[in-house]
């Protein structure tokens, strides 16, 4: 298979819908990724709007059951729940996470948690 045949193929999960998330959704989208929302508001109907992505509900609130079976994923929440985040969909088997906000903001420790993580599954 193509190299574009298998990115077209696989699937991202944006993780929070804010502005950020809306952006990121719309580039993976047109990278030809299957893009999947995951975000607490919308699992609760909490919206304006409709977004033009499907929304996985959350089954166990559990990101690492939930997020299984994704290729990529993009965390696009406020930085204190970017390390539970991470740790969640990398234990899910998420092949390549990008991280859109720095994780500056986390502490010593988590920032040394951080560092340990794979390069070539973390962004």
């Amino acid at each position: 298979m193509g190299d574009k045949k298998r990115l077209m193929a696989e699937k991202c999960l944006i993780v929070g819908y804010g502005r950020a998330g809306w952006r990121q959704a719309d580039l993976a989208a047109a990278f030809g990724l299957e893009v999947v929302l995951y975000d607490p508001p919308l699992f609760a109907g909490d919206l304006e709007t409709v977004p033009p992505y499907p929304i996985l509900p959350s089954q166990t609130g559990n990101l690492a059951e939930d997020a299984a079976g994704f290729a990529y994923a993009v965390v696009c929440t406020p930085p204190a729940a970017h390390l539970k985040q991470l740790a969640g969909l990398l234990s899910a088997g998420v092949r390549r996470v990008l991280c859109e906000k720095p994780l500056c903001e986390l502490g010593d420790a988590a920032l040394d948690w951080a560092r340990q993580l794979p390069e070539d599954r973390v962004m």
